[in-house]
């Protein structure tokens, strides 16, 4: 018969601690994942209301509408993406709009407009080259944000992602994307140009190519418009949208819209990118309408909330996290993911210096006056 030693007693001890210790790291990784809210175009304002925390956020402007030229043309530009983190201090109410897709230009017949998507897209101008199945601009796409009001003059907004510009009749000649900084400029020599950080695109026209609208706070200009002339493409929506592309001549050298700017002004750790950029990230929608994720980095639970409502924040950090509703006798411990202690002490005025800390994941436990326990996971940056 095998012997038990006091020895292995403890060794048996330590495996079972270190499991459980596993297991409620493992519980609060799911519940994390379980906190990511994803919020897809409907075309009306949505809300959300964040408890006290920190979140990521990450968000995808609508592409612009294609050109035609006897068939559709996939060359509508491109909606910009951002990203970035929300510090909520207190409960708080966001409203979010998800950017429309522009709409397609098809072989109607002369007069039809192709209309910007919802939430700023510019509309193409009037289509009126008297061949229906030629020279058809798209409408731009609708730019994607988060307002700490709810309005219509695109104002507090604290991160958007732009709206691309509509396309015209060759895929040579696309709309902008969306920035980025700043939106991309329109295809063909009078384009609608990007917009930027203080101002809209501007619009470009000459004698015989009449100049659509340029672009404004949050709205893409409207694309050219002038009889038996071909319309200009929609500017993109954005936080400055991007301007309208002018008409063709007669029929060909219509420009198209260029792509609205996006914002990170509102966020920390911002990061905005236009599509093709380094780092850009693909938008999950396939349909061409914008998006927003939302996952919450606090990864509280109700299973290890205390009674006085113990809370940590920022999560994730770099140096320090406030501790609310604890008194200067409570004590923490902070593990590592593999169960080790790497970090304890007396509380100081509800701050805890965690800059000596590599980057990674680790578990902290905060106990108070013998009674109130508190424990939750938390991101060293």
């Amino acid at each position: 018969m095998k012997k038990i030693t006091q020895q292995s007693k403890l060794k048996i001890w330590g495996l079972k601690t270190k499991a459980s210790f596993f297991m409620l790291f493992g519980t609060i990784l799911s519940v994390n994942q379980a906190q990511a809210q994803t919020f897809s175009y409907t075309g009306t304002v949505q809300s959300v209301t964040l408890a006290a925390g920190s979140y990521e956020i990450e968000m995808w402007g609508a592409n612009g509408g294609g050109g035609y030229q006897s068939a559709l043309i996939a060359n509508g530009g491109k909606g910009g993406y951002s990203k970035g983190t929300l510090n909520v201090s207190t409960s708080t109410t966001y409203y979010i709009y998800v950017g429309g897709k522009g709409t397609d230009a098809t072989g109607t017949g002369a007069g039809t407009v192709y209309s910007g998507g919802w939430n700023g897209g510019g509309d193409s101008g009037q289509n009126n080259y008297t061949t229906a199945t030629s020279y058809r601009a798209g409408g731009g796409g609708g730019g994607t944000d988060i307002r700490t009001t709810q309005n219509t003059t695109y104002a507090d907004r604290i991160i958007v992602a732009a709206g691309g510009g509509g396309g015209v009749y060759s895929t040579t000649y696309p709309g902008g994307n969306g920035g980025g900084t700043s939106g991309g400029n329109g295809g063909n020599t009078y384009f609608g140009a990007g917009g930027t950080q203080t101002a809209g695109g501007a619009a470009n026209g000459a004698t015989n190519n009449i100049a659509g609208t340029a672009g404004v706070l949050g709205i893409g200009g409207n694309g050219g418009t002038a009889a038996s002339k071909s319309g200009g493409g929609g500017g993109g929506g954005g936080y400055y949208g991007g301007g309208g592309g002018a008409t063709g001549n007669t029929s060909s050298s219509q420009g198209a819209g260029g792509g609205g700017s996006s914002y990170i002004g509102g966020v920390t750790a911002g990061t905005t990118i236009a599509f093709g950029g380094s780092g850009f990230v693909t938008n999950p929608d396939t349909t061409g309408n914008g998006r927003v994720t939302i996952t919450s980095s606090s990864l509280s639970t109700s299973e290890v909330r205390t009674k006085n409502d113990i809370n940590i924040y920022p999560n994730p950090t770099t140096d320090f996290l406030n501790v609310t509703k604890v008194s200067d006798k409570a004590t923490y411990k902070i593990y590592n993911v593999a169960g080790q202690l790497v970090s304890k002490g007396d509380m100081n005025g509800g701050i805890i210096n965690v800059s000596a800390l590599t980057k990674g994941t680790y578990m902290i436990t905060i106990e108070d006056k013998g009674n109130d326990f508190f424990k939750s996971k938390f991101i060293k940056k």
